[in-house]
């Protein structure tokens, strides 16, 4: 192979390769990162028990409104114990007990669960948390915009990342 040919696809790897906080990563949300390959875990995970596609970018919305939730539940000394959410998801979530249940979707579960919590607490509160959020997402998921009029940006673009639209 020519090197002529394969200096182009390395640059192009490499570029790709920092779209990301790092190779690899889906989401980081105050250092806790989600690889891509846990990212697709659990949508699959989701989408075979529920028989329908959860989109990716969907499950790191839930997941980053979710820490939103354990950042109120921390500030204000009341956390709510995963078995709790547990039993909140088998009566409010549709196959909410084998969501919830599964290793790959209880995460989704949980988070989404706390979701639906966020609406009955302290608004302002909840924006406070969200803004004080450490998030890195990759880009092909959105830009998280907290004090913008959308709170997640996107370009409905398929080759413009949500980064590059916002400059």
């Amino acid at each position: 192979m020519k090197l002529t040919r394969v200096v182009p696809a390395v640059a192009a790897m490499a570029m790709l390769a920092a779209c990301s906080p790092t190779a690899g990563t889906a989401l980081v949300v105050d250092g806790q990162s989600v690889s891509e390959a846990d990212l697709t875990r659990m949508a699959d995970g989701c989408s075979q028990i529920l028989g329908q596609e959860i989109p990716r970018p969907d499950v790191v919305k839930i997941l980053i409104m979710g820490h939103v939730f354990d950042g109120l539940a921390a500030s204000s000394g009341q956390a709510i114990e995963d078995d709790q959410l547990k039993t909140v998801a088998g009566q409010m979530l549709t196959n909410g007990d084998a969501m919830a249940g599964d290793p790959d979707c209880g995460p989704v579960a949980l988070a989404a669960i706390k979701n639906q919590m966020l609406a009955e607490v302290d608004q302002e509160a909840a924006l406070a948390v969200l803004k004080g959020l450490d998030v890195q997402m990759n880009p092909r998921y959105g830009r998280f915009t907290p004090g913008e009029d959308a709170l997640f940006a996107t370009t409905g673009s398929l080759s413009v990342p949500a980064a590059d639209a916002a400059e």
